[in-house]
């Protein structure tokens, strides 16, 4: 099952700027290959049982961007579905709460890499400055979340 990625008709989005000149410093493809490497190879370490906070935080925060990029600039179709991706990587520290080891079963695996491989194609189609944006409100959340965890509260 994969995440049907529509683009908001009258979305707020702003469209890729066209220059000769770098706006920004660019990055070659294979440092943008290396960063979507990066959740997978996380999520590859849950499969095999070698997972860590770490490893959940990656998948975790990576998930969280698409979420919001998807609320902000797709359908509401999109946004939904990484919404049960979300959900399905809390449930996954939500497991590690009460088993004290990290493992993922095949469904939440599947959910998980379906989210990445949305988050992939929205890093593609959205421009560097509306990542930025979200980033910075997706890191507040994502650090609330984490200090959550830390006082033993229900995520």
């Amino acid at each position: 099952m994969a995440v049907t990625l529509t683009r908001k008709i009258n979305g707020t989005y702003r469209t890729k700027l066209k220059s000769h000149t770098p706006i920004t410093i660019a990055i070659p493809k294979h440092l943008m290959d290396s960063i979507k490497r990066i959740p997978r190879l996380s999520l590859e370490s849950f499969k095999e049982s070698r997972g860590s906070s770490t490893d959940w935080y990656n998948l975790t925060f990576r998930i969280k961007i698409a979420l919001d990029l998807a609320k902000r600039y797709y359908t509401d179709e999109a946004s939904e579905a990484l919404v049960d991706v979300f959900e399905d990587c809390l449930n996954l520290y939500r497991n590690f709460k009460s088993t004290s080891k990290w493992s993922i079963t095949e469904e939440q695996y599947d959910s998980i890499l379906m989210g990445l491989d949305a988050m992939d194609q929205i890093q593609d189609e959205t421009t560097r400055r509306d990542q930025l944006e979200v980033f910075k409100s997706s890191d507040l959340y994502v650090k609330k979340l984490i200090e959550k965890i830390n006082r033993n509260e229900d995520i």
